[in-house]
């Protein structure tokens, strides 16, 4: 069930903010929706907040190499009034292909990755069973990895599974 959509906030114009997230579509989704674990959705999102964030990015107080940080106040009002009227909805779409999920995985646990300064291990060829142990307690923050709970907090029981069944079923080579 979907939260209800937000009124408008009393400042800032959504229909003035929406051409002003072309930039941020590309990774946070077109109507604020992200498709990707690792990028925050921001439809629906508390719009005082969204202010506060994109002025951070924008006043060097926090960082991204995306970032857009070219903004006015009064540009950052719109986009967060036009953030926050979106219907928000889940942050993985839960019909998107194994093989789709499983190459947003294989960005660091693939065969080919090759950095150093990175620590992961190979999953293909790992047990079904021991996999989904994992993945579950990664989504659910109950083992140490902060990035790898971002990753998969919006998993699914079927999607952790479907993953372990694809990597179970890959040779380790």
């Amino acid at each position: 069930q979907l939260p209800a959509r937000r009124e408008p906030p009393p400042f800032g114009d959504p229909a003035l903010g929406e051409p002003l997230t072309a930039a941020c579509g590309g990774c946070h989704g077109d109507r604020g929706v992200s498709h990707d674990p690792v990028v925050p959705s921001l439809a629906g999102q508390e719009p005082n907040y969204l202010v506060d964030a994109i002025r951070a990015y924008r006043d060097h107080e926090r960082s991204h190499e995306d970032m857009v940080t070219d903004r006015t106040d009064e540009e950052i009002e719109h986009i967060a009034a036009f953030y926050a009227v979106q219907q928000s909805g889940a942050a993985v779409d839960r019909e998107e292909p194994v093989r789709t999920m499983a190459a947003k995985c294989d960005r660091c646990h693939g065969r080919g990755v090759q950095n150093t300064a990175m620590a992961v291990p190979t999953l293909n060829g790992q047990n079904r069973d021991y996999l989904v142990d994992v993945m579950k307690q990664y989504r659910d923050d109950d083992r140490g990895s902060s990035m790898l709970h971002k990753m998969s907090s919006g998993f699914s029981d079927p999607m952790i599974e479907a993953l372990a069944d694809h990597y179970a079923a890959e040779s380790p080579r």
